[in-house]
């Protein structure tokens, strides 16, 4: 069928009719149009069988609708056409083993609202093959081994779901295209593959639990990775290997990305200029990993609890700022052969906060590291520059070099920490100057190394040091520097060795992050308002801060799920963070730090939680099934299923009453033969359901003959019956069924002169009843007896006999009938037995007589004919039992007295 469409709302009608839909029914898409259109399945008359018959047809600019109905073909798009599916939950194309569902090798192709489904092992669900300008959107990719493989320019896939693939997406030799807002899960291999592409755009897609990686892209360039959501919930890190791995890849941008529970979250091999900014690393063994990317940057990133570590660095000439990195087993930061600048990062709860391995000429400045095992660890790192940085309350060392020399050390804190503020071991010719010292157990401890600890006549803050600065040993009075007590001898360098500070300060220096005695801060009354919502509640989550040194938080972070969100100030002391959420329980801790190497958690550690349920409850029945027959009293039995039920009522003959559980229901006395229960359940977050089942209720069917009440009736007799509670009735009469008038009247008119056998079958929704009646019709309603035509002859009878009765009778008015034979006498000497037109006439004594009987046969109605017959019996002989006896006596007798004359010998 081919129709020219001018206008959008004849596109919605032709769609419509073409493909059989009811208006108000299902929501289906219709595109504008541009061009003809050819319809697939549907009803409508002209539409096409095959999808590939249709394409064919179709011309540049036409367009494909493909009615609801699942088609198992494989075709070539081979023109600019529009294929569109009536909605991709109801159109659906499965291909057959071995061969792509649809390939594309024409530019400009658009395709949308459509599932393609399995198309075997190792090709795709669609292919665009060297096609250019193509639009994929709305379409789903089911348990295919490539959802859609991509090669050609500037195309767009967007807002597609993939489910159970292999690869998902698979780019080769895709250039300037966008994969756009979809949503890919359950891949067993990548989510995206990009090999040999360049200037793509991964923007604001979802990656759930891809085994091998989210996102892959090899020997590629200028590739864009822009807020997508990479989430690994199956097994961990060992469910998952890679979040975002970008491979031989170089010029590449990584934004704004949430990447959780992969064993590489986000992962960058020999790909220089690699741009990575506000990702959100958390729950696997590495964070950020960068290895042989040089002059690359890392800026405004979050990672945290990240096993073996949150930031890996194998680069040289990389920079990364601005970031957090917190709660690592291992390091916040590592830095290996790697000439790095760190500036302005805060690396906390870790093993070491910052870590420098033979990577020399580095530069620390302006960073924050708290709360470690150690603040930085400097192995092997020549000529680095660590300035304006905060190394507090860690619990072994501030900061800690092994065989690293020739670096400068200047305007840095060492606070508060557990051993030791600045630890040196066979480290020598570094120039220590203008830091601040305090609070730590020890401020220095040195071993086998030799440093200088002033320049320019200015050392650094001991707050150990008591000398004064009054002018002593010809110094100037009120200068700032100590002029007693000098070299400050506090600096043990171990081995007898000592590094001297001849010019210690008076004061300590302006240094942001600087404090003798940091108060921590303090979080309370954390909380979420509601706990318990729906997909469009608005959470508020809420925490109180209070800190004694009256800092206000540098960082409010509360954490959902692993990811960080920035809390805004309410009033007073408040923070404040609202927002809707998906379903599932999800889990958040609030985290915020003042500045100046404090922090607090809420709670202290674990998680708080909430819930999101945007199920409504689930309603059946369990016994008996919808639709079945049952009686008052019947109990019928609900399943109600929901994790946060509240209420449960039911309706019944336009009355509403509460449910309770176990959610069972008598029937009462009294319902109607269909009775409707509305079954309505809510939960405690307003998600309504509700269910109507019908039963029909089981009555008895009695059918009964009003009249005639005689077996004969002439032709015209009305046959009266009375039926209840029947709702259907028929009558089947030689064979033939009629249906029974509501007044159940069985008209005879056309009846003949015969025997009919009638049965009467009468229903309703639940029984059925059987009656069975016969009739005899004759032309008038006298009735002819049977006549008895055999000869009966004297009986002769020893001791029984049996006679056929068979045949010795007719009935000439219905010949029919079925004739009974009836036999009696008065006589008590002889029995008589009628069984299936058998006679059997037995003698009861042994004399000889003579006895008649009366035989009777009868037709159905009572008519009968009778014949008198003879019986003669002969005397039996009752002498032989007692001769046979007195022979056998003396027979014995004879026997005894020959044994005895020979015992007598005689």
């Amino acid at each position: 069928m081919k129709r020219k469409i001018c206008q959008k709302i004849s596109l919605v009608l032709a769609s419509v009719f073409a493909c059989g839909i009811l208006l108000g029914s299902l929501s289906i898409y219709t595109p504008t149009a541009k061009g003809n259109v050819f319809y697939v399945g549907g009803t409508g008359p002209g539409n096409f069988t095959l999808i590939k018959n249709a394409i064919n047809t179709a011309n540049e600019g036409d367009t494909v609708f493909i009615c609801a109905g699942t088609y198992t073909e494989t075709f070539t798009i081979d023109k600019p056409i529009r294929l569109i599916g009536e909605g991709k939950e109801i159109t659906k194309i499965k291909g057959f083993e071995g061969g792509s569902v649809a390939t594309v090798v024409s530019n400009g192709t658009f395709i949308s609202q459509i599932t393609f489904e399995y198309a075997g092992e190792y090709v795709a669900g669609l292919i665009i093959e060297n096609a250019n300008e193509c639009i994929i959107e709305n379409c789903s990719f089911v348990n295919t081994f490539y959802g859609i493989k991509v090669s050609g320019n500037n195309s767009t896939i967007s807002n597609c779901t993939f489910t159970n693939c292999s690869y998902a997406a698979y780019f080769f030799a895709a250039n300037s295209s966008t994969f756009y807002s979809n949503k890919i899960k359950d891949c067993t291999n990548y989510g995206l593959f990009a090999s040999n592409c360049s200037t793509l755009c991964i923007d604001s897609n979802i990656f759930e639990n891809c085994q091998a990686a989210g996102i892959f892209a090899t020997n590629s360039k200028d590739l864009n990775f822009k807020e997508n959501s990479i989430n690994c919930s199956d097994g961990g890190c060992e469910g998952c290997e890679r979040g975002i791995h970008i491979f031989s890849t170089p010029n590449c941008t990584a934004i704004g990305n949430c990447i959780n529970g992969s064993r590489w979250n986000l992962k960058i091999e020999y790909s220089q200029s690699t741009i990575l900014s506000k990702n959100a690393c958390s729950n696997g063994e590495y964070g950020i990993y960068m290895v042989s990317s040089n002059f690359s940057s890392v800026s405004d990133c979050y990672a945290s609890s990240n096993t073996m570590g949150n930031l890996f660095l194998e680069s040289s000439s990389c920079k990364v700022y601005n970031s957090t990195f917190s709660n690592s087993q291992s390091y916040g930061i590592c830095s290996v052969r790697s000439l790095v600048e760190i500036v302005n990062c805060t690396s906390f709860n870790n093993s070491h906060g910052i870590k420098l391995d033979r990577a020399n000429d580095s530069i620390l400045n302006m960073n924050n590291c708290t709360m470690n095992d150690y603040g930085t660890w400097i192995f092997s790192s020549n000529n680095c520059t660590i300035t304006n940085n905060t190394f507090a309350s860690n619990e072994q060392y501030g900061a800690y070099f092994a065989n690293s020399s020739y670096s400068t050390i200047h305007r840095n804190n060492f606070i508060s920490n557990g051993l030791y503020g600045l630890v040196f071991s066979y480290s020598s010719n570094n120039l220590i100057w203008q830091n601040n010292f305090a609070l730590n157990s020890k401020n220095v401890h040195s071993t086998s190394s030799s440093n200088t600890w002033h320049f320019n006549e200015h050392g650094n803050y001991w707050d150990d040091y008591e000398g004064l600065d009054d002018g002593s040993n010809a110094r100037i009075a009120g200068d700032g520097i100590g002029d007693t007590l000098i070299p400050h001898p506090n600096i043990d360098l171990g081995n007898g060795y000592y590094s001297l500070d001849n010019y210690p300060l008076i004061n300590p220096l302006d240094i942001p992050g600087f404090f003798i005695q940091n108060r921590p801060p303090k979080l309370t009354f954390g909380n979420v308002t509601p706990s318990l919502g729906n997909s469009t509640t608005i959470f508020t989550f809420e925490v109180n801060w209070s800190d004694a040194d009256g800092d206000e938080p540098a960082n409010s972070t509360l954490v959902i799920d692993s990811i960080p969100k920035s809390m805004t100030k309410g009033i007073g002391a408040k923070y404040v963070y609202s927002s809707t959420f998906e379903n599932g329980t999800h889990y958040f801790y609030f985290i915020f730090d003042d500045g100046n190497g404090g922090y607090a958690r809420y709670p202290s550690s674990g998680n708080l939680s909430f819930t999101v349920d945007a199920q409504p409850p689930a309603i059946s029945i369990s016994y008996p099934a919808n639709g079945s027959c049952v009686t008052p009293g019947t109990v019928l039995e609900f399943s109600i299923l929901d994790q946060n039920l509240a209420n449960v009522f039911y309706t019944i003959n336009q009355t509403t009453l509460p449910l309770l559980a176990p959610y069972t229901l008598t029937l009462p006395p009294g319902i109607s033969d269909e009775t409707l229960i509305e079954i309505t359940a809510y939960d405690l977050v307003n998600n309504t359901a509700s269910a109507t089942f019908v039963f029909f209720v089981s009555s008895k069917i009695e059918i009964e003959l009003i009249s005639p009440l005689q077996l004969t009736i002439t032709p015209g007799t009305e046959i009266i019956l009375s039926i209840k509670n029947a709702t259907y009735a028929n009558y089947t009469v030689n064979s033939n069924s009629y249906d029974l008038s509501p007044s159940y009247v069985i008209n005879t008119t056309t009846w003949t002169e015969g025997t009919y056998n009638i049965t009467i079958f009468a229903s309703n929704r639940c029984n059925s009843q059987l009656k069975n009646l016969k009739f005899i019709v004759r032309k008038t309603s006298q009735n002819y007896p049977p006549v008895i035509t055999g000869n009966f002859p004297e009986i002769q009878l020893d001791r029984k006999y049996v006679l056929d009765l068979n045949g010795m009778a007719q009935d000439a008015n219905d010949p029919a009938d079925t004739l009974t034979w009836v036999a009696s006498c008065t006589d008590s000497r002889l029995g008589l037995k009628v069984e299936s037109n058998n006679l059997t006439i037995t003698r009861t004594t042994n004399s000889k007589f003579r006895v008649a009987f009366n035989l009777t046969v009868k037709d159905p109605s009572g008519a009968s004919d009778s014949v008198i017959v003879w019986v003669n019996a002969k005397a039996r002989n009752t002498s032989t039992p007692f001769v046979e006896t007195a022979f056998v006596l003396i027979l014995l007798f004879a026997i005894s007295f020959v044994c005895y004359l020979r015992r007598k010998n005689i």
